[in-house]
């Protein structure tokens, strides 16, 4: 039993369709480019975009934090240098066996250098125009967060001696621990306590920035991968597959046209009419 002329128009038709579809997925390199594709595919696939969406805006976060963490550091950093070329200053000026008066006053015009540099530092460090040591600033990663205390020169360093508190500026000309004055043990504690301080600081820094942020997005990363590789093996046009559906489908849709061609010339379709017009 041959096949009726309008199931050959049909099967053609069918092919044209299917040929179409596979040229359209090579194009776009994707199996999915409408519900009718594969409605279940394309609900798991849109479904894991919003995921992939939420994953990517957490990592480009967690990368801002962490630039915002390593200028916090690279500032305390510079502080730290400044305070610990203001101890060796302290130590220079109790030396007074063989250091005139005058000496000893330019030692102490550096350290009031010093400390109007660290003052300066700490006040003008920022992050897109935002201070980064006003007290106001908590950094974000994953379930935890962490606080930038406010720190200024007069915040640094603060050491009880004998009931009275004392703190980085109290180093500086015309204070009770000036390094030319005659308390030069005291000033000594007071700016060894600031540089403590500071690596403290920069400690609790870098433990967060690499237990919070960095282990945050690496598992952030991680999870970008796995989802984007999901997500293609739903949606993603399997190229090897569909060059050899396509080719076949070509075959096909070339073999059907010429039936219908010779069909069209036998007059076997009186109500349909040339295919070519």
């Amino acid at each position: 039993m041959g096949i009726s002329p309008i199931g050959l128009i049909n099967t053609f038709n069918r092919t044209q369709g299917l040929l179409l579809q596979s040229a359209q997925r090579l194009a776009t390199g994707q199996r999915i480019n409408a519900g009718r594709d594969d409605p279940a595919g394309l609900i798991a696939s849109e479904n894991l975009d919003a995921q992939l969406a939420a994953l990517e805006a957490e990592s480009r976060a967690l990368e801002r934090n962490d630039a915002v963490v390593s200028t916090a550091d690279a500032a305390l950093a510079q502080v730290g240098d400044m305070l610990t070329e203001g101890e060796a200053l302290s130590v220079a000026a109790a030396n007074t066996g063989a250091m005139s008066d005058a000496e000893r006053d330019a030692l102490q015009l550096e350290m009031d250098s010093i400390n109007q540099s660290v003052d300066r530092t700490l006040r003008s460090a920022s992050f897109g125009g935002v201070p980064l040591f006003n007290g106001d600033v908590s950094i974000p990663a994953g379930d935890g967060s962490f606080d930038l205390d406010a720190m200024t020169a007069s915040s640094l360093g603060e050491t009880d001696i004998d009931g009275t508190v004392y703190n980085q500026t109290d180093t500086s000309a015309g204070q009770d621990l000036a390094i030319n004055g005659d308390r030069p043990g005291d000033a000594q504690s007071v700016i060894g306590a600031s540089i403590e301080q500071i690596t403290t600081l920069r400690g609790r820094i870098g433990a967060f920035q690499k237990n919070e942020i960095g282990a945050r997005r690496a598992g952030v990363l991680a999870e970008i991968e796995n989802v984007s590789a999901a997500n293609s093996i739903i949606r993603d046009t399997d190229y090897a597959a569909e060059t050899a559906k396509q080719a076949r489908l070509q075959t096909l849709a070339a073999s059907s046209g010429a039936v219908l061609a010779l069909a069209n010339q036998n007059n076997a379709l009186p109500l349909i009419g040339g295919i070519n017009g």
